[in-house]
């Protein structure tokens, strides 16, 4: 198994919406996985980049939704809600490390160490937009030694996947971090950012990974 190191010029210029105990879960290196399907305002589910920013999002204020393990570790994630900020602050970006799609709904015992969701989170998932299949994303996440700080804007907010933070020249930087021609090992070695885990912890969830997938009766590997 083979760890990526991508460029990261598109790490900061776009953003992934997720339930916000899940993108600390990621940063923790206590997940490595999203299931996804579109918002109401997204045909369907498109990775937009090979690497982007996490953009922790309200979801669910109630922690039962995760394992009961992970409940109080994430219990303040829950309830942590962006709207009304006038600036936000990101600190964990992801590439994309393997991509997958599947109707199975094994997938949701399949792929259980790789996550911190609880059965009744995954159920309604996979039960959301029934006809359409679910995107799993195996993410490598890494912190940001400094956050990216970005002017919150009201076109943020509503049931979509995807944000452009750059579309209109609204960002603002840690003046140190690089904006392209950068590897993820790169920037890692020269400071700017952490990895979630080591590589041979992550290669070894890789391969819990695609152990769980391989139980599958549909798999379609993108």
């Amino acid at each position: 198994m083979v760890v990526r190191c991508q460029f990261a010029d598109n790490a900061t210029k776009i953003a992934l919406k997720e339930w916000a105990p899940a993108v600390k879960a990621l940063s923790n290196g206590d997940q490595t996985v999203l299931l996804r399907k579109g918002g109401i305002k997204d045909p369907t589910f498109k990775t937009k980049a090979p690497s982007f920013v996490l953009f922790p999002t309200t979801f669910h204020t109630d922690a039962s939704l995760l394992k009961p393990e992970y409940q109080s570790k994430y219990q303040a994630d829950c309830e942590i809600d962006p709207r009304g900020q006038e600036y936000l602050e990101f600190d964990c970006v992801a590439e994309v490390t393997g991509q997958f799609k599947t109707t199975d709904p094994k997938i949701l015992t399949a792929l259980d160490p790789l996550h911190i969701y609880g059965p009744d989170f995954l159920e309604a998932r996979l039960r959301w937009k029934p006809t359409q299949p679910l995107t799993v994303l195996e993410l490598r996440a890494y912190k940001l030694t400094k956050p990216l700080v970005v002017a919150a804007r009201e076109k943020f907010w509503g049931c979509f996947s995807w944000i452009d933070l750059d579309d209109d020249g609204t960002r603002e930087f840690s003046s140190d971090f690089p904006r392209e021609g950068k590897s993820f090992k790169d920037l890692v070695n020269q400071g700017h950012m952490t990895p979630a885990l080591d590589d041979d912890r992550f290669v070894e969830k890789q391969r819990l990974c695609r152990e769980g997938l391989s139980q599958l009766k549909e798999l379609e590997t993108l």
